[in-house]
């Protein structure tokens, strides 16, 4: 579930830091507003966040799967 809740630290991570030094703070949501805001590559900017979200997607349906599986064996 951390992992999921990472990608939702756009504004703490992009605030303090701005995803530097260099890119080492860097998350993909701040790679992708970088790409489509200060590049202005907007086709490849959304194109990452696709596939962003569908990692997402993935996680949370694997995340889940797994939790029934653990509360079907627990109850």
């Amino acid at each position: 579930m951390r992992t999921i809740w990472i990608f939702n630290s756009f504004d703490l991570i992009f605030l303090l830091t701005g995803g530097g030094p260099g890119t080492s703070t860097e998350t993909v949501p701040i790679f992708a507003y970088r790409m489509g805001w200060t590049l202005y590559s907007l086709g490849r900017s959304s194109a990452v966040t696709i596939l962003l979200l569908l990692f997402l997607t993935a996680a949370c349906l694997i995340y889940f799967k797994i939790l029934d599986h653990w509360e079907e064996e627990v109850a």
